[in-house]
């Protein structure tokens, strides 16, 4: 079910309400947000695509981001976990499904395709972790907040680590934002991140060894 609501890419509107309260305000229904790859027209070619196809797995989360609450953090250690407004799948899920299109118009693989594809079995193997995915509240300020690692694998014996790199990225968010302004914040962040790591992919010769 998840899997087809991500697919559907549907980004159901908030009501503007101001300030950062109003991110964790209670209310009925929920509403639902997504994160949304970069446009296709901004999306640049590799050049020189990789002969070998790779397969896109779900991104693990470490609490809280293994779930769909948008998560506030504000000092000192406090952590709020929104009822109302959440994101369509997991961090980690919707994570998955941007690198796949954003690979794909780039053309830095012969193909990317996601588990369950029963056409062709690769070798390669994309995962990673989120650390963080969480807006920032530090008096006046807010911001969208992205850590991620992410590593690609062969399925060899044993199993081959070919790159692994860690990625933050910080976006501000407008003051008096609404619900929707922050997650158009890490919209941004994710749109930064994805433009990274297809450079870094497509100049990677991936011949690591490091099992």
């Amino acid at each position: 079910m998840k899997k087809n609501l991500l697919i559907l890419g549907v980004l159901l509107g908030a009501t503007a309400v101001g300030g950062c309260g109003a991110l964790f305000a209670p209310g009925t229904p929920p509403v639902y947000y997504q994160i949304r790859a970069s446009e296709p027209d901004s999306a640049m070619p590799c050049g020189h695509t990789k002969s070998e196809p790779l397969r896109v797995w779900p991104l693990d989360g470490a609490p809280p981001y293994d779930r769909t609450a948008l998560v506030l953090l504000r000092e000192p250690n406090m952590v709020e976990l929104s009822s109302r407004h959440r994101w369509i799948a997991t961090p980690g899920e919707m994570s998955a499904h941007v690198i796949l299109e954003a690979l794909s118009r780039a053309r830095v693989f012969s193909v990317v395709d996601r588990p369950g594809s029963a056409a062709f079995s690769p070798q390669l193997h994309l995962g990673g972790h989120i650390r963080e995915f969480a807006f920032y509240r530090r008096e006046a300020r807010a911001e969208a907040v992205l850590d991620v690692r992410v590593f690609l694998w062969r399925e060899t014996t044993p199993k081959t680590l070919v790159y692994e790199k860690d990625y933050r990225v910080r976006e501000p968010v407008p003051e008096g934002a609404s619900p929707q302004g922050f997650t158009e914040a890490m919209n941004r962040a994710v749109a930064r991140w994805l433009a990274e790591l297809t450079r870094d992919l497509c100049a990677s010769s991936l011949d690591g060894t490091r099992p």
